[in-house]
């Protein structure tokens, strides 16, 4: 009988263990990418729309693939509401790769992790959604690059006041500086 219980226990042990690297690998081998809750507004010769995103893994992240969408509701029925979405062209379109996050990036100067797109011109994002229900949803679709596991972040821009006069500042914050 001593046997059967150590292979049953060898057998859990392993299962559990497992699992666990199972977890870890997908709980910290993903990419972590942060997205502004704003987007800048550049006033100039020409109005410029930008939105921010880092990556704040210690890994890089590969096919990168940002995209902006509208979102219109449109009712359906009595009470049943669905969105139509119309994609707005960004100034990068193409998949590109991301740095990792290094505390280094500090002491020289540079943010190689801290990515910012503009829109296409000729879009008026305040105009768009102005309307009540009207959405932006900007998207990133990523790769991380040791795991190679997918995953996508979004987030959904539903009022006026998300747009701010100003330009990101440097690094890894969301905050704009008045130009």
């Amino acid at each position: 009988m001593p046997l059967l219980e150590t292979i049953i226990i060898s057998f859990l042990s392993s299962l559990f263990a497992g699992a666990l690297l199972l977890f870890l690998i997908f709980k910290f081998f993903r990419p972590n990418i942060k997205i502004a809750e704003c987007i800048s507004k550049e006033i100039g010769d020409k109005n410029e729309y930008r939105v921010k995103f880092y990556n704040n893994s210690y890994f890089g992240a590969v096919n990168v693939l940002p995209s902006l969408v509208y979102g219109t509701p449109t009712e359906e029925g009595d009470e049943n509401i669905n969105y139509e979405y119309k994609e707005i062209n960004l100034t990068k379109k193409d998949s590109f790769y991301i740095s990792p996050y290094k505390k280094t990036n500090k002491k020289t100067k540079t943010a190689p992790h801290c990515i910012t797109i503009g829109i296409e011109q000729g879009v008026d994002l305040e105009e768009l959604i102005n309307n009540y229900g009207h959405v932006l949803v900007f998207r990133v679709d990523i790769t991380h690059q040791l795991t190679n596991i997918s995953s996508s972040i979004s987030r959904t821009y539903n009022r006026k006041n998300i747009i701010k006069n100003g330009k990101f500042a440097f690094g890894n914050t969301f905050e704009i500086v008045k130009i």
